[in-house]
């Protein structure tokens, strides 16, 4: 019985006896080892198969598991050596190697072995197909970061000028085109944006930027924007917003906008006749209106039912003609999907071939009332935004090698009454920066003859020697590139932030207000807005913490002291490194719990230290202080009344 079992094994099985040569073999063995039963037995192992290891290395007889197992006693496992057959070549094996024992003498060994050539095989199949799928994303995200910059570049004139426009004397109606071509360039931008996101390693791990948005403003826009494409096929385009619904949601306007953009415009696209249906209402799974409801319907071509199972998948239409017909990337379904998940809600599809669809998301309804913004109210400012905003005689040095990109700069800057000058390139923006002493410095990426990244580098390695460390000339990098590596490589190089393009007016103002205003901001060492709690990022991040969220504000609490601390004590050693270093997590952190006042003063904190104006970081702690241990409570209070 026990001898049948032997021979129908899949595996080699060899038993060695104490004078050191085979007694047994099973079929399996032979078959591996291209012998016959009859042949390999009293052989001796080692002269028989010559191991040798994974890499075709010799294996001396005394090191080889046959003679430290005849030595110890020890069981043994062995992969990757190889092991000779009779007709020549060699064979990858894993092999298991045991003593047997006579009263607890070694009485010999028995070796169980199997081919893993094909595992091996399989395995680097699978190794290629990786790397392969690696260098594949490593070309792919290549190719997004050119695509990005060379879409960027030319959309950043037309956005900043059409602003300028915008804010130029214009009667109603010019203004009313001007803001139209303004809407089409940021939804353009908005989509170039969302095919990054997609493509990024963290697609669905999405950011939310929620804020009081009004509802009808917003289908206004998008109704200015889709209306002439409508009319052009003689469809008639019609919306509705249900008076249950407060004026203003809190919601991530962006996000809302482009996800209306892509259904009305697939509507359209779709529709060859009849009429397209814009409806907004409250809906309710409690009591009271918790939900906002949006659907677009058509009266177009409708989908299959087995289409629609796969509908929002990317690249996905509804059948192969549709691309050289309609057009479209086969994205924009995905990417409502998306967005829609990430915001908490749901979306469906219902329709019927020849009589049309109806696309309907349902969001979560937070009235503006319920969410404490620490957003400060913004001044009102005239239309030429002439007054001065940031400190008179404030020099900044525009270094861009784009003529029409170089002029939007010159002019947003010019309004805001700051002093400029200009370098084309990297090179002359060099010895500009070693001649003249500049208040903040806007530097380009991707310019001829010295890019901005070595010039930043040249230029702090010079200024560390040539100048008062305390007094860093702030450099923020402007360039069209958009994926995080990018921002990566400039903070590397000694940038100090990072705006992609287009440059949105509102976006610069806050930058340069970081660095050009800080003087006045640690004028105080008392808060000048209360923290509070964004209580929209709360409530989702518990939804996405479930049952752990108690336990990651706990977490959060408890190694905050410690934190503090740190923070102190760097500050008081001046060490500006470790400032950076215990600041950078602390503001990522507050964030994420929906701290952003906290967040904005530790980034101010940590601008300083990372720009060696350790003294400035210093001045603001009194304020730090103040502002965590309101943090505390009012982080504590929110999460208590979820």
């Amino acid at each position: 019985q026990n001898q049948r079992i032997l021979d129908s094994a899949g595996e080699g099985i060899i038993g060695i006896g104490e004078d050191g040569v085979i007694g047994f073999a099973n079929p399996a063995a032979a078959k591996i080892l291209k012998w016959s039963v009859e042949g390999l037995l009293g052989q001796e192992p080692f002269q028989l198969l010559q191991p040798k290891t994974d890499k075709g290395e010799e294996i001396v007889a005394t090191q080889s598991m046959f003679s430290k197992t005849f030595e110890d006693g020890e069981t043994r496992k062995i992969t990757g050596e190889l092991f000779k057959c009779r007709k020549g070549g060699w064979i990858p094996v894993e092999y298991v190697i045991a003593a047997t024992f006579d009263e607890g003498i070694i009485s010999g060994l028995v070796v169980t072995f199997g081919d893993i050539s094909k595992r091996q095989k399989f395995e680097e199949e699978l190794i290629k197909a990786k790397n392969e799928a690696v260098a594949g994303n490593r070309v792919k995200s290549e190719f997004l970061s050119i695509a990005s910059h060379e879409l960027r570049t030319p959309l950043n004139a037309i956005l900043g000028m059409t602003d300028l426009l915008i804010s130029s004397n214009l009667d109603v109606e010019q203004k009313e085109f001007a803001k139209t071509i303004l809407n089409s360039g940021n939804g353009l931008l908005s989509l170039i944006d969302d095919i990054l996101e997609l493509s990024s390693v963290d697609a669905g791990k999405q950011v939310l930027q929620p804020k009081p948005t009004n509802l009808s403003g917003l289908v206004e826009q998008v109704i200015a924007i889709l209306s002439p494409s409508a009319k052009a096929k003689g469809l008639e385009f019609v919306s509705q917003i249900g008076d249950e619904l407060p004026a203003e949601i809190l919601t991530d306007e962006r996000k809302f906008r482009q996800i209306l953009l892509h259904l009305v415009s697939n509507a359209i696209k779709f529709s060859a006749t009849g009429k397209i249906q814009l409806l907004v209402k409250g809906t309710k799974q409690n009591r009271e209106i918790d939900q906002v409801q949006i659907s677009v319907s058509d009266q177009g071509m409708g989908i299959h039912e087995k289409d629609m199972q796969t509908i929002f998948q990317p690249f996905t239409q509804v059948d192969s003609t549709d691309t050289r017909e309609h057009g479209g990337t086969g994205l924009g379904l995905t990417i409502c999907k998306r967005f829609v998940d990430g915001m908490g809600g749901t979306i469906e599809v219902a329709s019927e071939v020849g009589k049309g669809s109806r696309f309907s998301f349902n969001l979560p309804l937070i009235p503006p009332k319920e969410f404490k913004t620490q957003t400060a109210p913004q001044p009102k400012q005239s239309t030429s935004e002439k007054e001065h905003l940031f400190p008179a005689n404030s020099k900044i040095l525009v270094v861009e090698d784009d003529p029409v990109n170089l002029l939007l700069i010159e002019r947003i800057l010019k309004q805001w009454q700051l002093k400029t000058e200009v370098a084309v390139n990297g090179h002359i923006a060099l010895q500009k920066l070693k001649k003249s002493k500049f208040d903040l410095v806007l530097m380009d990426i991707q310019m001829p003859k010295m890019d901005g990244l070595t010039a930043t580098k040249q230029f702090r390695k010079w200024e560390k020697s040539a100048r008062d460390p305390d007094q860093q000339t702030p450099i923020i990098a402007v360039t069209a590139y958009s994926l995080e590596k990018s921002r990566e490589s400039c903070l590397k190089a000694g940038m100090n932030a990072y705006l992609t393009k287009p440059i949105v007016r509102n976006t610069l103002k806050q930058v340069l207000d970081s660095f050009l205003n800080s003087e006045s901001k640690i004028a105080t060492s008392k808060l000048s807005e209360p923290i509070t709690v964004n209580r929209t990022i709360l409530v989702q991040l518990k939804e996405d913490m479930g049952d752990d969220f108690p336990m990651f504000i706990k977490l959060f609490l408890d190694a905050l002291p410690k934190r503090i601390n740190a923070i102190l004590h760097a500050a008081e050693q001046l060490d500006g490194k470790a400032i950076h270093l215990q600041t950078h997590p602390l503001k990522s952190n507050s964030r994420q719990f929906g701290l952003d006042g906290l967040a904005d003063l530790v980034e101010n904190i940590d601008n300083f230290a990372r720009t060696g104006k350790t003294k400035r970081a210093a001045k603001l702690i009194p304020q730090f202080e103040e502002a965590c241990r309101e943090a505390q409570k009012v982080l504590k209070a929110e999460t208590n009344s979820l």
